[in-house]
């Protein structure tokens, strides 16, 4: 209950948020916890998903760190006797085992190619060992993770992704009011959108970069100014 207190609020290193007690939470980046203590590691803003019971320090990090649960898009880098190794932008490679999809056996699971797309979630995460994936939700579903086929991807700043990943994210309802779309945040700091069209598919990359350097509610005018001219054309 203390740190549902701190939400929002910003953080320093060495704050200490709360207490570990009974209730079941979990913690992410820019969090530790030092014997009964929740401490913060980084400043920040704190941030808190109910969903998970997930706090996690929002900051201007560049490099990914992974944490349990995060939601991230992978690139296939090598495939191994029984996992790939997948690249998700952090220090070390990710495992993704061959059996982590749904449905997946010895005798039938993808066949992933190198440098394929992937949308997983982050099962194992700790400082010392290798960061494990799962291409399921907690459910044991599909849940939309596994490969991104078509579309393309983008490189966002990690404050981003997570904002986009927000159900009240403005820019992505605005997206689905005026054009057929999908969309795959990864808290990695990467984007992966398809529509179909190559051009409207960067329209749509390109109305993102523009929403966040500008008013944040205006996200409904931008991707209609962006909209406007057709496609292919020379307009500025």
């Amino acid at each position: 209950e203390a740190m549902q207190g701190v939400v929002g609020a910003c953080v320093l290193p060495g704050d200490t948020l709360g207490l570990v007690g009974s209730e079941e939470l979990r913690i992410g980046p820019g969090l530790m916890q030092l014997k009964e203590n929740i401490v913060a590691t980084k400043a920040g803003v704190l941030r808190y998903k109910e969903k998970h019971k997930y706090y996690w320090v929002e900051c201007q990090q560049k490099r990914y760190v992974p944490a349990v649960e995060d939601l991230v898009i992978g690139i296939v880098r090598d495939r191994l006797k029984d996992a790939y190794r997948v690249d998700i932008g952090s220090s070390q490679s990710a495992s993704l085992p061959l059996l982590a999809f749904e449905g997946a056996t010895k005798k039938n699971r993808p066949n992933l190619q190198m440098s394929s797309l992937i949308y997983a979630r982050v099962t194992l995460a700790h400082k010392d060992m290798e960061p494990e994936l799962e291409c399921m939700s907690v459910r044991k579903k599909a849940d939309g993770f596994g490969e991104l086929t078509g579309g393309y991807m983008v490189k966002i700043p990690l404050h981003v992704a997570r904002a986009l990943l927000n159900p009240e994210c403005v820019i992505v309802r605005a997206f689905g009011e005026q054009v057929p779309y999908e969309i795959a945040v990864g808290m990695n700091g990467r984007l992966w959108l398809h529509s179909g069209n190559p051009s409207l598919t960067i329209i749509l990359a390109n109305a993102i970069s523009k929403w966040w350097d500008a008013d944040k509610n205006a996200a409904g005018q931008i991707v209609s100014q962006l909209l406007t001219h057709p496609l292919g054309s020379n307009a500025s």
